[in-house]
């Protein structure tokens, strides 16, 4: 989800590529019925969306990594020592937040995906104010 959302906050004027990649994802495989369910309902279509592994590829290209809970940020910087420097908690961009972690709601209710995907969109905005400070 928030890959998409991202996406929908940057058109038509962004100047980088935004894509989602998991730890353990399986590749290929579809977004969850409630997740495609809550995006829809903020018109957003995520019905083509695969997920993929994060490889050295996507790493070495990324300008930043930004990820969901602590525990993927160890792990990243685990398998992919060049990451160091890239990674961020999603939720640290959250003001009102400070950090923590968005919980993966997989095999949850659509009312848990509701939920995560508020507080993706609360740490939008100053991820946005983020990325961009970089790209000056």
């Amino acid at each position: 989800m928030a890959e998409y959302l991202l996406k929908e906050r940057l058109k038509p004027k962004a100047d980088w590529t935004v894509c989602s990649a998991g730890l353990c994802a399986g590749y290929g495989m579809q977004a969850s019925r409630s997740a495609v369910k809550v995006m829809a309902n903020r018109k957003i279509d995520i019905t083509e969306h695969r997920s993929r592994q994060l490889d050295h590829d996507l790493v070495n290209e990324a300008s930043v990594l930004i990820v969901m809970t602590a525990g993927h940020s160890d792990a990243i910087l685990s398998r992919f020592p060049e990451a160091h420097g890239k990674v961020y908690l999603l939720k640290s961009f959250d003001t009102k937040a400070g950090s923590g972690d968005i919980v993966d709601p997989v095999g949850s209710t659509t009312h848990i995906y509701e939920g995560i995907c508020v507080e993706i969109e609360k740490a939008l905005p100053g991820l946005i104010s983020f990325i961009k400070a970089l790209k000056k």
